[in-house]
């Protein structure tokens, strides 16, 4: 089941990019990272995928609550992301692997997410 899976989303990926060749843009892709939060969460519902946007447009559109998340300081919101995506990324990983413990998941997690921080804001760690 999960090999026709990948053989349509990579046959929709193809015919995605084949059809934007033919206006001109350049290729594009499918959001691999959904297979990563669909492991993490066990959860594939399309209801919850179209409930989750309803959510993100009503705080889009209504003022309060997009001030409430605007004033969030950008560091905290970066190292949330940052974490979240590692999480993202490792969940993704460990679809390759057979024995992948959630404490070594865990590791590899802080691991990615403390690695790709150095190398995207290297002068937080530089010495004066």
């Amino acid at each position: 089941e999960i090999a026709s899976r990948v053989q349509g989303g990579v046959l929709a990926d193809g015919i995605n990019s084949f059809i934007s060749a033919l206006f001109g843009s350049p290729p594009n892709t499918t959001f691999s990272q959904n297979n990563g939060l669909i492991a993490l969460t066990k959860c594939a519902s399309r209801s919850a995928g179209f409930s989750c946007a309803f959510w993100l447009i009503l705080f889009g559109v209504v003022a309060p609550i997009g001030a409430a998340f605007a004033s969030i300081p950008i560091c905290v919101v970066g190292g949330v992301v940052l974490l979240a995506w590692g999480s993202v990324f490792v969940s993704g990983l460990s679809l390759c692997t057979r024995d992948f413990s959630r404490r070594n998941q865990y590791i590899l997690t802080v691991a990615c997410s403390i690695g790709l921080a150095v190398a995207m804001e290297g002068q937080g760690i530089s010495y004066p």
